[in-house]
């Protein structure tokens, strides 16, 4: 398993807009916000360092990253954002990366348990 980038280094250059238009960004998040809930609070569990969450939304998307709304026992929500490995260029690599991302909490899971 290779180590991405901190939540530090995870810095959108606000000179250069996202290149995905508003309608891509916007069907991304609603997919995996109403198909992939689950395996989002998953991601965000075990690569986002929360490991108490008990909701999530996936708020926003660009080339650099995710960034997670989190709600957490406490009451307190939280925003946490899970760099990609690489940045993405084409609307088809948020599958692969988000599935990338699923795969890798879920053994990181499993090797906890």
């Amino acid at each position: 398993m290779s180590v991405p980038p901190s939540p530090e280094q995870w810095r959108p250059d606000p000179l250069r807009p996202n290149p995905f238009a508003p309608h891509v960004v916007d069907a991304v998040l609603q997919h995996m916000n109403e198909d992939h809930a689950d395996d989002c609070l998953l991601i965000v569990r075990m690569l986002g360092g929360v490991p108490d969450a008990v909701g999530v939304a996936l708020t926003a998307i660009d080339p650099a990253g995710a960034v997670y709304a989190v709600g957490r026992p406490q009451g307190d929500a939280i925003q946490v954002v899970i760099p990609w490995y690489s940045q993405i260029a084409e609307r088809t690599a948020f599958r692969t990366e988000f599935a990338r991302m699923y795969r890798e909490a879920a053994t990181l899971q499993t090797r906890l348990n």
